[in-house]
């Protein structure tokens, strides 16, 4: 029993001095995300503003290390930004069987985020489950990702049509080209109002999943090592309170932009 103690706690020192050498190698985190997901998230410029940067941003500044948010363009090109370490981290994903091959999740998740289907109010129908959908035309964004169930059933059981951004989304939805949209509540319907047709659409109930969101790192990035630290001030923020006070804040500062164009 001694043996396996003192191998344990040997493997245990690898495994740290690794992280910690990993960490050390780190002297800025570039970060990206999604450009197209408010109010969690949105472009500004030529870089993105809302929570998940700036819980980003604060835990850089706590760790000395610049983060420098880079506007990816698309989703897509965000996810692919981050599978090659072309990107350190990205701000905000649910974790799929797949995404966990290529990114170190920081957790806990620092938000919750109901995925739901949404309808012009003119042309609603009937819905208690997501088999309702199957014979419909539906439309989500290129990239999105909703957990591996839901995937799963959207790939095998749906018609789709996949677009780049939220934007295009609801121009394909009011267009008739597709019955309902699927994503995420609130980003989807900070789309609609962005648009100004927010008034004409319609969240059916009920949701069809809720999702953990986490900030992640690529494992391709030396910044990688970080996440275990990062994930325990997340956990912190959370209990106290702070994220709660800075989702307010950016849902404020996104409504008093969208005021302002």
């Amino acid at each position: 029993m001694k043996g396996v103690i003192i191998g344990w706690c040997v493997f245990a020192g690898v495994i740290a001095f690794a992280e910690t050498t990993s960490a050390a190698n780190c002297d800025r985190i570039v970060l990206t995300g999604h450009p197209d997901y408010p109010p969690i998230i949105w472009t500004e410029g030529k870089t993105l503003d809302g929570l998940p940067t700036r819980i980003f941003q604060k835990l850089g500044q706590e760790s000395n290390l610049q983060v420098q948010v880079v506007n990816p363009g698309s989703w897509k090109n965000a996810l692919a930004a981050a599978k090659s370490g072309e990107a350190d981290a990205i701000a905000g994903v649910i974790a799929t069987e797949d995404r966990r091959r290529w990114l170190e999740l920081i957790s806990p998740a620092y938000l919750e985020n109901t995925i739901s289907v949404i309808v012009p109010r003119a042309r609603s129908f009937k819905f208690s489950s997501r088999e309702d959908l199957i014979g419909r035309k539906g439309v989500v964004t290129r990239g999105e990702s909703f957990g591996d169930d839901l995937d799963r059933f959207v790939n095998e059981r749906l018609k789709v049509i996949r677009t780049e951004g939220s934007s295009q989304a609801f121009d394909t939805l009011l267009a008739g080209k597709a019955d309902f949209l699927i994503g995420g509540t609130y980003p989807a319907l900070g789309a609609a109002f962005s648009k100004g047709v927010g008034e004409e659409m319609l969240v059916l109930k009920p949701a069809l999943v809720t999702s953990d969101v986490f900030l992640a790192f690529s494992k391709e990035s030396p910044c990688r090592g970080l996440a275990g630290k990062f994930g325990k001030r997340i956990a912190e923020m959370k209990s106290s309170g702070e994220i709660g006070h800075m989702q307010q804040q950016a849902m404020r500062d996104w409504i008093a932009r969208r005021k302002d164009k």
